[in-house]
């Protein structure tokens, strides 16, 4: 029988196990990680949520990992495969994933002191609401309104919305 997952050494496996793992770059539907080999002469296994999703060729210390969703929280693990042995995993690294903006924005002038804001909601997140980027506040959940009120007539006023899930905003 074979021992696996003991990493490095003899036998044809893997001399050492990847080192680094890092979240180098990501967008709200895409992480790029990277790593230092271990053993430049073996794969890569790349585990989503303890799933392999790819398998790197020997020498790669990249992967662009664009099947994950957006406001999806995902653990990413690796480890180096070479001679059907194995070297220790690598992680987890947890990647919080950033929520797309509220989408189609709007506001109605209601009266010389009043705005209405209305968005579209396309997660089930609440949305915080700024006023000329000063915090005014935070939306319920599916709620897709805000009505300011209180303001000075004859004045612009912008506005920025973010949603907020349980991690980023």
């Amino acid at each position: 029988f074979k021992v696996r997952g003991a990493g490095g050494g003899g036998g044809g496996g893997p001399s050492g196990a990847p080192s680094n793992l890092v979240n180098s770059v990501s967008t709200t539907s895409s992480i790029t990680l990277t790593w230092t080999n271990g053993d430049a002469s073996a794969t890569t296994e790349i585990y989503r949520d303890n799933t392999l999703i790819n398998t790197a060729t020997a020498g790669t210390a990249t992967y662009t990992d664009t099947g994950r969703s957006a406001n999806a929280n995902h653990d990413y693990k690796i480890r180096h495969s070479k001679g059907g042995l194995f070297s220790s995993f690598l992680g987890p690294l947890t990647f919080y994933a950033l929520p797309n903006a509220p989408t189609s924005p709007s506001a109605t002038a209601d009266s010389d002191t009043q705005i209405t804001l209305l968005w579209t909601d396309a997660h089930s997140l609440a949305v915080n609401v700024y006023r000329a980027a000063a915090y005014q506040t935070q939306v319920a959940a599916g709620v897709q309104t805000y009505v300011d009120t209180g303001l000075t007539a004859a004045t612009n006023y912008a506005y920025t919305l973010r949603h907020q899930n349980a991690f980023w905003e």
